[in-house]
Parts: C-alpha cells; sequence; structure tokens
C-alpha cells in the first residue's frame, strides 16, 4: 500500500516539463521574464498530491486546482500536466507566474496562490481506505473534504546551477473543513523524499 500511496506525491514531477513545453512553444524565454499563469498559459494539471501523513492512520492530501465536478470521475490524477477540459476552458482556483533566470530555456521558481475570493478544494483520504487517485476512489474512500482560503505553493529546482534536475515543492495550506473545523497542510516535496503533516483545529 506504500508505493500506492506515495505515488500521488508526483512522482518525477512530470506537469513541470508539461509548462516547459508550453513556454517553448511560445519561443524563447529572457532571463528575469515571467509568465503568468493561467492568464499567459494554462495550468495543465487537475490536481496536486501532496504526500501522506503515515501509512497506518493518516491522510492522503489532494489539492484539486479545478472544480472537481469538471474533472472526469474515473481519471488517474497522476497522470500529469493534462490539456483537457477543464484546462484552458474553466478558470482554475490558483494563479501565479513561471520566472527566469539566467536559463533561458529553465524556469527557476513557480509560484501558485489563491486566486482573490477563491478557496482551493482540499480533500483529506483516510491511508487505511487508499486504493487509487481518482475522484470516484477517493470518495470511496470517505475523505475529509475541505476548503483552504489560504494555499502557497513554491516550486524550484533542488541546485539552482542544475535548473534541469529534480524540483522541490513546498505547499502551505489552511482553511475549513464541512464539520466546521480548521486544518492546516504543511508539504514539502521532492522527486524521491516527502514530508507532510496536517493539524486541525476547533
Amino acid at each position: 500500500m506504500a508505493r500506492r500511496v506515495s505515488a500521488t506525491a508526483g512522482g518525477k514531477l512530470k506537469w513541470l516539463a508539461g509548462l516547459l513545453a508550453l513556454v517553448l512553444l511560445a519561443g524563447v524565454a529572457w532571463p528575469g521574464e515571467r509568465f503568468l499563469v493561467p492568464q499567459e498559459m494554462p495550468l495543465p494539471l487537475y490536481a496536486r498530491g501532496l504526500g501522506y501523513t503515515n501509512l497506518t492512520d493518516g491522510w492522503v492530501v489532494t489539492s484539486f486546482f479545478y472544480p472537481v465536478d469538471t474533472i472526469p470521475r474515473s481519471y488517474d490524477l497522476s497522470n500529469q500536466p493534462v490539456y483537457k477540459y477543464p484546462v484552458g476552458t474553466v478558470t482554475p482556483y490558483v494563479e501565479g507566474a513561471l520566472i527566469f533566470g539566467d536559463s533561458t530555456t529553465t524556469p527557476e521558481q513557480l509560484e501558485l496562490h489563491n486566486v482573490p475570493g477563491a478557496r482551493v478544494p482540499m480533500w483529506l483520504t483516510p491511508v487505511a481506505n487508499w486504493t487509487r487517485w481518482t475522484i470516484n476512489a477517493m470518495e470511496k474512500a470517505g475523505p475529509l473534504v475541505g476548503w483552504a482560503d489560504s494555499y502557497h505553493q513554491t516550486a524550484q529546482p533542488i541546485d539552482p546551477a542544475e535548473p534541469t534536475e529534480p524540483w522541490h515543492v513546498q505547499t502551505v495550506a489552511s482553511g475549513f473543513l464541512e464539520d466546521g473545523r480548521s486544518f492546516r497542510v504543511t508539504s514539502s516535496l521532492t522527486d524521491t523524499l516527502y514530508s507532510c503533516t496536517v493539524t486541525f483545529g476547533e
């Protein structure tokens, strides 16, 4: 079961390759250039896996960038990037920028945060009931459903001198669950290692 759960953390961060492909199609970027997401390029991610808290009684954390009811219910969310509906058609819940440094082919940072007034849907799925990373499977597992009114995510190369090497993704999110409790998620991911914590309030 551990292998299935860890797959939600993002694997090889294939979604970054999708963003790079969009940049290259648009032409070579200049140092210091910023591409706004989604205003200047779409966000090719239905959702983002933020990891799991532990393998016994913990939670698998998923943030959704588009309305859940617009995402195919049986779609394997680990297949990223994706350019099908609602990508490019529906405004996502997050926005941000892809920022270039000295390199003109690889960005040095991607930053995402809530669209003003938007809340990012977040599902906390019990690890004990985990089977697949699809909406159908997570619903059967009985997730805690919530919304983050504060969501901030940054992604950047672990080694700035090697921008095409593995990236580090950090996320901090907080909001409220359907049952009224507050929650906070902190997540730190690389290609091979990650940590994820969830805390609940009243």
